[in-house]
């Protein structure tokens, strides 16, 4: 990843924030690793929260909220723990950092994301077994880590480089960069990993590094590096697995092997295309469980370098982007279904970084 160009370890204060005020972290190659600013989908970024008391440990490559805003987690790839997990608050920013899980993670760990209830959190792995769950409390941290899913038959070595639970809580997913490339297990909070649901009729013809559920739980979004389909998509059905791969888009809202978000409605898949003027922007296209892609939105008035990582905030209303050449790292829009991008946000103060992935609460 690319050299960080900021204020290093520098402190600097938390902003004046309001109480509907929700936050974006970015992660960064040198330290502190990670960073984070108030985030409003109306009036933009404000400046920086003060920098973790304890920083992670190493160069981190991937950062997660927790669905109740009140947890953030990195994941890097030295040394062995692999993972950091820290109080949040939306006001104050970063609290006490966790205690490290008493069953260490297995492999390295890439995408952390929670379930819906932000009572289990899930990391895929660069090795085998691929992927790992643990119990999670808001108060005491990390619990049990549930008993390995069977991999039998999965090949031996690839590497998983993003997981997904189900909103519902049925299911698990990841997205492997070998064959079959996407893989799904049955899923219960109590009992863990179920039984392996039965390969898409049509694998994918890559691996990716997102993949993410709509928010009915009604279908499987995947982020390629395989031209010309970029999007790999499913719809799904807990009791029945995989229905026919959607057509591939017409309009892609992607040009490379870049991450994508699905709007907290299901509608939209957001993502990176070639701007009109040069380098990298926006990409948002539509979408819809039953039939698929539809048409591309007008991509947003901005170039922005390689994309590292986007997001949505909570509530829909603005897409945020993280790029290498953003002069602060990240970017925000307004946002509208009917319409689109709308109105740049304010940028953020007290950050500029070259991010290696991005998350929004």
């Amino acid at each position: 990843m690319s050299t960080v160009a900021m204020m290093a370890a520098t402190k600097v204060a938390s902003a004046p924030v309001v109480k509907d005020t929700t936050a974006a972290a970015i992660t960064t190659s040198g330290s502190p690793y990670i960073h984070a600013v108030p985030l409003n989908s109306t009036t933009g970024f404000g400046a920086r929260y003060a920098d973790p008391a304890v920083l992670p440990a190493q160069y981190t490559n991937s950062v997660v909220f927790s669905p109740k805003q009140t947890v953030i987690a990195s994941t890097y790839g030295y040394p062995s723990i692999y993972v950091d997990c820290y109080k949040w608050d939306n006001i104050t920013g970063f609290g006490t950092k966790f205690a490290d899980p008493s069953i260490a993670l297995p492999a390295v760990a890439n995408r952390p994301t929670f379930n819906a209830a932000g009572d289990r959190i899930a990391f895929a792995l660069a090795s085998s077994p691929f992927l790992a769950v643990y119990e999670w409390n808001d108060v005491t941290g990390f619990g049990t880590k549930f008993a390995d899913p069977d991999i039998t038959g999965l090949p031996a070595f690839p590497a998983a480089a993003a997981v997904a639970f189900a909103p519902d809580n049925k299911s698990i997913s990841i997205s492997l960069n070998l064959s079959p490339f996407i893989v799904t297990w049955a899923w219960d909070n109590t009992a863990g990993f179920g039984a392996r649901y039965s390969n898409p009729a049509t694998l994918p013809e890559g691996g990716g590094v997102s993949i993410g559920y709509t928010s009915a739980s009604d279908a499987i979004i995947m982020s390629t590096g395989i031209y010309p389909a970029y999007l790999i998509g499913y719809p799904w059905n807990s009791v029945t697995g995989y229905g026919s791969r959607y057509a591939d888009p017409i309009q892609n809202p992607n040009t490379s092997q870049v991450p994508i978000k699905l709007s907290p409605d299901g509608k939209v898949i957001l993502g990176q295309r070639a701007s009109t003027a040069g380098g990298g922007t926006f990409g948002a296209l539509r979408f819809d469980s039953v039939t698929g892609y539809g048409t591309r939105y007008a991509e947003a008035p901005l170039a922005v370098g390689t994309v590292v990582g986007v997001d949505w905030t909570k509530d829909g209303k603005a897409a945020i982007i993280a790029a290498a050449s953003a002069p602060t790292g990240i970017v925000g829009f307004r946002w509208d279904n009917a319409t689109g991008f709308g109105a740049q946000l304010t940028a953020p103060t007290g950050l500029s970084v070259s991010g290696t992935w991005m998350a929004t609460n």
